[in-house]
């Protein structure tokens, strides 16, 4: 029995980069799975931003931005919810030069 490279086991796994996480939605099933309205409410749109690593987008901010017309949103159920594909758009939008 031969035992495995030490080149695929021995690597450690390194965590996306920020640019990575907010890299543009790809195209096909992958990118058509991503513009489903998934995160619900603003709250759900602050922790999704927390978990790309930008903390710093509050719930209260994601409400204003909301009703501004700047990150769309869909209604489900009466209930407000975002996709992931337009909350990366709109954090990319922030992106000041």
């Amino acid at each position: 029995m031969s035992r495995p490279s030490s080149t695929t086991l021995d690597r450690p796994t390194v965590p996306p980069t920020r640019a990575a996480a907010l890299s543009p939605t790809p195209p096909g099933p992958e990118g058509d799975a991503e513009r489903m309205p998934t995160l619900r409410g603003h709250a759900g749109v602050a922790e999704f931003a927390a978990s790309l690593g930008i903390p710093a987008v509050s719930a209260r901010y994601v409400k204003q931005a909301s009703e501004a017309g700047e990150l769309p949103s869909f209604r489900v159920a009466n209930k407000l919810h975002y996709s992931r594909a337009d909350v990366r758009e709109w954090l990319l939008s922030l992106r000041r030069s």
